[in-house]
C-alpha cells in the first residue's frame, strides 16, 4: 500500500492560547515495501506526524492517503508506542503472532508471517524468550531484543502498509 502526505500541517494551542506548529506544510510519499525511519530531535514533531498517520490525530490541514488494495476487516495502520506492549507471560513469538491469531490467520499462514516479522526485527534466537529475558535499551533511542520484539508485534495486527506480499 502506498501512503501519500500531502501539505500536512497540525497546530494545537497551549495553555495561554497561543498556536503551537508541530507539522508545517509536511509531504511525503511512501512506497509499497518501502522502509522508512523518521528522525528528528524531542519536539519537531516525529510523533505527531504518525499519530496522524494512524488516525489518532486530525490534521489542522493537509491529507493523508493510502492507495492499494486493502484487506477487509483490518486496520489501515498499525502503532509502535514508546512504551513497550508485549504480554510478559508470551514469548517474543507468541507475541508476534497475537495480533495475526486475533486476525484469524490459519496456522500454517501465521507461522509464515511470524518467521518473516521475527527475521525482518532481528529477533531471530529469541524466538522462545520472554520479554523480561530480553534487553530494552531505552537510552537514546530503543534497539534491544524487547523494543524490536514490541515492533514486531505492532506489524501484525497491521494491513497491506506492513505486510507486502505474502511470505508463504
Amino acid at each position: 500500500m502506498r501512503v501519500i502526505v500531502e501539505r500536512l500541517s497540525k497546530t494545537y494551542r497551549d495553555r495561554s492560547g497561543h498556536d503551537v506548529v508541530a507539522l508545517e506544510d509536511v509531504g511525503i510519499t511512501v512506497e509499497p515495501e518501502e522502509f522508512v525511519a523518521i528522525l528528528g530531535p524531542s519536539g519537531c514533531g516525529k510523533s505527531t506526524l504518525l499519530n496522524v498517520l494512524a488516525g489518532l490525530l486530525s490534521p489542522t490541514s493537509g491529507q493523508v492517503f493510502f492507495q492499494g488494495e486493502r484487506q477487509p476487516d483490518q486496520p489501515l495502520t498499525a502503532t509502535v508506542f514508546q512504551e513497550f506492549a508485549l504480554f510478559p507471560w508470551r514469548t517474543a513469538e507468541a507475541n508476534v503472532a497475537f495480533g495475526l491469531e486475533e486476525l484469524d490467520i490459519p496456522a500454517a499462514e501465521r507461522r509464515a508471517w511470524v518467521h518473516r516479522f521475527i527475521a525482518m526485527t532481528g529477533l531471530e534466537g529469541f524466538e522462545a524468550k520472554y520479554p523480561h529475558h530480553m534487553s530494552i535499551v531505552a537510552d537514546k533511542g530503543a534497539s534491544g531484543p524487547a523494543f524490536r520484539s514490541s515492533a514486531s508485534s505492532s506489524r501484525r495486527s497491521s494491513t497491506t502498509p506492513d505486510f507486502g506480499p505474502s511470505p508463504t
